[in-house]
Order: C-alpha cells, then sequence, then structure tokens
C-alpha cells in the first residue's frame, strides 16, 4: 500500500493487543471531552479511518504493528485499551 500522511496523530502500539497474526484488533478508546471523536488509521491495512465518538466506544479495526489516531470534532485526549482480536484461529 503506498505511503499515507496523517496530520497530527499519535502512535498506537496494537502489539499490546494482539499477536502479529491477528486480523483485527478490538480497541476500547476513551475520548476526553466526551463529545469529541477519534479517527483511529490502519495504514497498512486500509486508508479507511474508523472513528471512535467519545465518551467511549468499541470497534474491530485492521491490525497493523502500529494503529494511528487523530483526534477531531474538539477531543483533546484519548484513551487505548485492547478488548480483543480476531486471527485466522479465533475467527
Amino acid at each position: 500500500m503506498s505511503e499515507m500522511a496523517i496530520r497530527n496523530a499519535m502512535p498506537i502500539d496494537a502489539t499490546k493487543f494482539a499477536p502479529p497474526t491477528a486480523l483485527t484488533v478490538k480497541l476500547r478508546i476513551t475520548v476526553t471531552p466526551q463529545n469529541g471523536a477519534v479517527l483511529v488509521y490502519s495504514p497498512d491495512k486500509s486508508i479507511v479511518p474508523i472513528e471512535f465518538v467519545g465518551p467511549v466506544s468499541v470497534h474491530d479495526v485492521p491490525y497493523s504493528d502500529i494503529l494511528y489516531g487523530q483526534l477531531v470534532r474538539g477531543a483533546t485526549d484519548f484513551g487505548v485499551k485492547g478488548v480483543g482480536y480476531k486471527d485466522d484461529l479465533t475467527t
């Protein structure tokens, strides 16, 4: 996939939440303030971000070792927790 540039994005180390064999990783993201949102990009897999709307959202994201979170809609910070993953064995 071609190189992509994401402005003001913060790296998310997905290796903390899933093994390299994962197809997707399920993330629980808490957004501050609660009316903000975070766009999560998986640059190795997709150029389309997954939107996590505050105060808390849970979504599956295509797995890449490093994901990127971009604060949008007035968000100033976010927290990430891994809550599962899918791979060829768990799908």
